[in-house]
């Protein structure tokens, strides 16, 4: 009996013991970082603790006026601070054609920024704003009149009504954080090659039947880069707690081309996900949705193939459409699921630099099926060369997740062979970047 009671206590003691090392180490952890000023989380991670004079950066920016599949295209800018809160900011990008490959021909786009307020005493291109921005075609057209089907002809959307934008004129109401992400809603004023039929009923498209039009839509770009000058202010830190605290749950919405609205095609589409991590282990397993749907008008098209020949004398055959304008909407559906591994918490952890949750580098595998993809009217339709006719597909994921703000994160990553949508291509490696924002509850 003495044996019993003596082993009782001791346990009591190692049990005591163990309890106060944890919540000694958990306290000198806290106020150590408590005993500093206080920054968000949100600032220190996009860097609104420095002075920003000049930033170069590249990455992919959402093209959205592609069918109903939001494309993501590579970007280059340059931005730089004028007097107070204003700057100047200058993209250069590719317009992309035929799905997969790229573009035809180099596009920039001149921006005046205005940002509404400073995050902090140092000015640093971040935050809210407003701007106007014109947009410059750098490609060498034919005179006006002529019809290029190197440039010009191939229609990027259902709808038929016009083809590559010459120039586009827009204000913006957006969101920059730091150097990695743009974000906002733009209206503005598209010039555009007016479509007509041949005699032979095929769709071109010429200077000569030029149209201007309104159109409202979001916009989104995640890119690396570089500010100067390089050094910051005094460093300021969140306290472990509330930069760190545990998250085993996240629902995410992709912000990736949300938006597309003018008179002649309609768009909407997005992704939602809900993200759970399994026990103590540093992975999770998610399931989504992703949601597109939209309306367009177009010439009636039938089931005759005309041939048709371009100022270079290159022929091809082509749809054969009727002078009929005809209204159809579509309603694109996709699920998924992913299994992910964050590799770097559990060295994290026991660092006492982070607490689990679902944060930080991840690698996993996704898997996808398209569930409906459909036009409204339920008429049958010729799928362009890009518009891939596999249901399901699956690969490897890779990407980032980190907490920007008391209970938001960004989501930044990249899916291989995915063919669910528009995609990029290295060789026979299809890839497809997402950016996605998450609530932590």
């Amino acid at each position: 009996m003495k044996k019993l009671l003596l082993l009782f206590f001791i346990g009591i003691q190692g049990l005591y013991a163990q309890d106060s090392t944890y919540i000694q180490y958990s306290s000198s952890k806290v106020n150590a970082f408590e005993q500093v000023k206080l920054v968000d989380a949100f600032e220190d991670a996009f860097g609104y603790d420095k002075e920003v004079k000049l930033r170069v950066k590249g990455g992919l920016r959402s093209y959205d006026n592609v069918r109903f599949n939001t494309q993501k295209i590579w970007e280059v800018s340059g931005e730089i601070r004028l007097r107070g809160l204003n700057s100047l900011k200058l993209d250069i990008y590719q317009k992309p054609r035929f799905g997969n490959y790229g573009g035809v021909y180099l596009i920039s786009n001149l921006e005046f920024r205005r940002y509404l307020k400073s995050h902090s005493v140092l000015n640093n291109l971040s935050g809210k704003y407003i701007s106007i921005s014109k947009t410059f075609n750098l490609a060498k057209f034919d005179e006006p009149g002529a019809y290029n089907r190197h440039i010009d002809s191939f229609n990027f959307s259902d709808q038929t009504n016009y083809s590559a934008d010459r120039s586009i004129a827009d204000i913006k109401y957006g969101q920059q954080f730091g150097g990695f992400i743009d974000m906002g809603l733009k209206f503005g004023l598209r010039r555009s090659k007016g479509s007509f039929l041949s005699e032979q009923g095929a769709l071109q498209f010429s200077d000569e039947s030029k149209k201007f039009f309104p159109y409202f839509s979001s916009y989104s770009s995640i890119s690396l880069g570089l500010d100067y000058p390089k050094k910051k202010s005094v460093k300021e830190y969140c306290s472990f707690l509330n930069c760190y605290e545990k998250v085993n749950h996240l629902f995410k919405i992709d912000f990736s081309g949300m938006l597309y609205m003018d008179q002649y095609k309609q768009n909407i589409q997005t992704e939602f996900v809900y993200e759970q991590k399994l026990g103590r282990l540093p992975v999770s397993l998610s399931a989504g949705i992703s949601i597109g749907i939209g309306g367009y008008s177009t010439y009636k098209w039938t089931q005759e193939r005309v041939e048709i020949e371009d100022n270079y004398g290159n022929k091809a055959m082509t749809v054969k459409y009727e002078d009929i304008q005809e209204y159809k909407g579509s309603l694109r559906t996709v699920i998924s699921s992913e299994v992910r591994y964050y590799p770097l918490q559990t060295r994290q952890v026991l660092e006492g630099k982070a607490q689990e949750g679902l944060h930080g580098a991840y690698l996993g595998l996704f898997i996808n099926k398209k569930i409906l993809d459909s036009r409204f009217d339920n008429s049958k339709f010729i799928k362009p060369v890009w518009d891939v006719p596999y249901t399901m597909s699956w690969g490897p994921v890779a990407g980032y997740q980190k907490k920007i703000a008391s209970k938001y994160f960004i989501d930044v990553g990249t899916r291989f062979g995915d063919t669910s949508s528009i995609f990029f291509s290295i060789g026979k490696v299809n890839f497809v970047p997402y950016f996605k924002f998450g609530y932590a509850f």
